[in-house]
């Protein structure tokens, strides 16, 4: 639609929701993208505190993705989205691990464009040693070989994870 900034009720009627159906489903793992920290359009709520607050996941890690103090387009305003991987079990360590930027863009697009990235999450999982949690959400827009590369990449991290010895779970939008 045209409208970037929603109201109380709508904000919180989605995430309350959206809460509703993780607790029914009570899943023990969950990677999220596109989630607001803050943000103008939602209010400023911390989307990933709220569900930690209302479901049984009980840890989360986040990974900005475009972090902008005002962006003039649309009445935006203040704008913090990224992934979070949100988990049952304790996360011992999160780390972002930076994706290409989309090289066909002029640079000063690029400096105010999408901040694509992988988020490796290290969870505690009972029985199990060494288990990752690799969320990301990939490039969908370029022409220029970008979203191959972050493909590439994307592999390549399980691919080093698996050569580790590690166990792994990768997600994202893809």
């Amino acid at each position: 639609g045209t409208r970037y900034t929603m109201t109380e009720a709508e904000v919180t009627g989605h995430l309350d929701a959206i809460v509703d159906f993780i607790n029914w489903a009570d899943p023990d793992i969950i990677t999220l993208q596109e989630v607001d920290r803050k943000s103008t359009r939602s209010l400023y709520i911390d989307q990933t505190q709220y569900l930690l607050d209302r479901t049984e996941m009980n840890y989360g890690a986040y990974a900005s993705q475009h972090r902008a103090d005002y962006l003039v387009s649309d009445g935006m305003g203040y704008m913090d989205f990224g992934n979070a991987t949100l988990s049952r079990w304790p996360i011992e360590h999160a780390e972002r691990h930076a994706l290409p930027l989309v090289g066909e863009y002029p640079g000063y697009y690029r400096y105010l464009y999408l901040k694509r990235h992988i988020l490796d999450a290290e969870i505690d999982l009972p029985g199990v040693e060494d288990f990752h949690v690799v969320n990301t959400h990939l490039e969908a827009f370029s022409d220029d070989g970008t979203k191959k590369d972050q493909i590439d990449q994307f592999h390549d991290h399980l691919q080093a994870l698996t050569d580790e010895g590690a166990f792994w779970m990768g997600a994202g939008d893809l």
